[in-house]
């Protein structure tokens, strides 16, 4: 039997004797869902056991190169024809890996693993990618239009929404590989970051520097030469923990075999630890502690506080008790917010439009004390009303700073954040709309006083929409538009 016959015939049989089922098809939206968690968590099983058979050091210090080179050298990878699906896969196995291996007792020997487990994890990591895709796809289409398909020792879950398969095509049509990402964490904002940490906590961040991203090379008695290490270089700095024992900084991006769980990467994204955020493992070497990493790993997980973390208000626990690093996070998230606006202004401005930003009051009337239809819901600032004269437009605009993107489950966090949560953005803009339909009068008597005009906008239609830092899966089911500041000139140039 191949592997992905083994794989199938696992999940069927444990599926009929779970759920009690037979051979056929089955639509039951509480069942889909109860089904796929339940194939979900068996394949997590089958991941965490294949894994355990990884008991090299060198072994893990090749996975943790591995990732960084391919992730490194994407481009030349996929110009070379690697298919993109083969990249993320990959790049997911060793993620999962790196989840795993903080937990096992080790060796420091020169073993090598066989071709069977490296075969066997891809595979199952292939499974968790679809079963995970699968899983968010069917929460954003309001959990309906899926069927799971049983026959003999194999299944599939599909679709039979039309029009759900119509928007999987599209997306499948325009996406690539970093179409959902937006905005990351440059090395500009990194050394920012590192600066603001070495006030907050010390000479550690430096030595952290020096020893990651430099290696010393003492040349005579009196010389040495500095060479930049290369980003998929395996770097041991052990040292730093033992000079600087339970340093809050080193501990908030450490990643320890107490505190990590396959399965709540999957429940519990954007809370679980992993190396995404903490880049150093905490490995077991034949009982001793060592503390490894490779300069990519720190720049993606620096990168990823700095775009996905800081902004939005999260820290590692161990740097929540810094007053600094609490204050730091306070002005991230202003100043990317003010970033998004800066980006589209600059595009309205480039088109030649009329606008008004960040309005908290119009025509002496203060929004944010103006009631709405919504009981507790005042009107509050609007970012942008946008009027395009020859269109006879006025645009109704929020700008909303997403996080970037890697996998389904940011998604799924998009759609909470638009429909659902204690201050929803749709019903949000939705009022906002509503109130600049209604009061046309002042606002081009604010457009008016603002541009020294004489505009008359009554007659205008009015519409709405959000503008974003990096697309969103959730775009193409959203009530209103959502349309990425990347592609904000096509929709202001009419391009559909």
């Amino acid at each position: 039997m191949n592997i992905e016959d083994k794989y199938d015939a696992m999940c069927v049989d444990a599926l009929k004797e779970r759920f009690k089922i037979k051979d056929g098809i089955y639509k039951d939206p509480k069942f889909i869902e109860d089904s796929l968690k339940f194939c979900r968590d068996i394949i997590i099983s089958e991941f965490e056991k294949e894994a355990t058979r990884i008991v090299s050091f060198n072994l893990v210090c090749n996975n943790l190169a591995d990732y960084s080179f391919i992730s490194v050298n994407q481009p030349t990878l996929l110009d070379e024809k690697l298919k993109h699906t083969l990249y993320v896969i990959k790049r997911k196995q060793y993620k999962y890996l790196f989840s795993e291996i903080v937990k096992f007792k080790l060796h420091n020997d020169q073993s090598n693993t066989d071709n069977t487990l490296r075969i066997n994890l891809l595979y199952l990591t292939n499974i968790l990618h679809m079963i995970s895709e699968n899983l968010y796809m069917f929460y954003i289409n309001n959990n309906s239009g899926m069927q799971l398909i049983l026959e003999n020792k194999n299944f599939e879950y599909k679709f039979f929404d039309n029009s759900f398969n119509l928007k999987k095509k599209q997306i499948i049509e325009i996406t690539t590989f970093d179409f959902f990402k937006g905005k990351i964490g440059g090395q500009e904002l990194i050394d920012k970051f590192l600066d603001t940490a070495t006030s907050a906590f010390g000479d550690v961040v430096n030595n952290f520097r020096d020893v990651v991203f430099e290696e010393f090379i003492k040349l005579t008695n009196s010389k040495q030469e500095i060479r930049k290490r290369l980003p998929d270089e395996v770097v041991d700095i052990s040292g730093l923990y033992y000079n600087f024992p339970n340093n809050p900084f080193l501990q908030g991006l450490t990643l320890k075999g107490d505190s990590v769980s396959l399965l709540t990467n999957f429940t519990h994204p954007h809370k679980a630890y992993r190396s995404r955020y903490r880049p150093i493992l905490e490995l077991n070497i034949d009982g001793n502690p060592r503390y490894i990493t490779t300069p990519y790993l720190v720049f993606e997980a620096l990168g990823e506080h700095i775009t996905n973390q800081i902004p939005f208000g999260n820290l590692p626990e161990e740097w929540q008790v810094n007053k600094m690093m609490t204050n730091y996070s306070s002005k991230q998230r202003d100043e990317h917010d003010k970033w998004l606006d800066d980006l589209v202004e600059n595009v309205l401005v480039d088109n030649n439009l009329i606008f008004l930003r960040n309005k908290k009051s119009i025509d002496g009337m203060s929004l944010n004390e103006q009631p709405s239809s919504i009981d507790g819901m005042n009107v509050g600032e609007i970012d942008f009303i946008i009027v395009d004269i020859k269109q006879k437009m006025i645009s109704v605009v929020d700008c909303k700073h997403l996080k970037t993107k890697y996998d389904f489950a940011n998604f799924g966090d998009d759609k909470s954040k638009f429909v659902k949560g204690k201050d929803p953005y749709e019903p949000r803009l939705s009022i906002k709309h509503k109130w600049v339909y209604n009061n046309l009068v002042r606002v081009q008597n604010e457009i008016n006083r603002l541009y020294c005009s004489r505009y008359d906008i009554l007659d205008f239609n009015v519409d709405l929409y959000f503008i974003t830092n990096a697309p969103s899966f959730y775009s193409f089911f959203s009530k209103y538009p959502i349309i990425p500041i990347s592609q904000l000139k096509l929709k202001l140039d009419g391009v559909k």
